[in-house]
This record gives structure tokens, sequence and C-alpha cells, in this order.
């Protein structure tokens, strides 16, 4: 992992704990996955957190992630992913594994 995720995962961390949302001890080096890593928030929201996006380059998912709109959760800025966006990956992702 490189540095610069370490770095934001540390505080991501850091600011959960210190909003009692839990303590995450290998959150610094947790890959975020989607579908496999999410928070429940104590309003029953629950977040999706992901670094990458299966069926998407890395630059594909970066380029979401710029245009993402931000919102404040508890203190804490979380991007979102639009919902095309995500059915996109979906969909290149199926193609890849031989479903129609």
């Amino acid at each position: 992992m490189d540095k610069r995720y370490c770095k934001k995962s540390k505080i991501f961390a850091k600011r959960l704990k210190e909003l009692n949302i839990g303590d995450f001890e290998n959150i610094e080096t947790t890959p975020f996955i989607h579908g496999f890593t999410s928070i429940k928030l104590n309003s029953g929201f629950e977040l999706d957190i992901m670094t990458f996006l299966k069926g998407f380059a890395q630059e594909k998912f970066d380029e979401c992630y710029k245009i993402a709109p931000t919102a404040m959760i508890e203190e804490i800025p979380v991007k979102f992913l639009h919902i095309t966006q995500l059915i996109e990956a979906k969909k290149i992702l199926r193609k890849t594994e031989g479903f129609n």
C-alpha cells in the first residue's frame, strides 16, 4: 500500500475512534473492497468503503472519485460514487466474468 493511503487510513481510524464509532485496529493496512468493508453508523446508515472498484481500472476509479460529491457524516467528509458509475462497473465485471 502506498504511503498516502496509509496516512489517510490512519487519520480515518483516528476520527472514527474520536467520534465513538469504533476502534478499528487493522484499518491502516486493510484494503477497502466494495462489498467487504463497511461501517454501520449509530444512525443505522451503512457506509460501504472502497478505494478501488472491481471491474474498473484504477484510473477510472480515480476519475469517478474526483467528481464524486462529498457529504459530511459525523464530521467526516465522505465521497459518494454515483449509482450510474457503480452500475457501469458491475456491467464491466459481469462481462469479464462471463455473465450476460
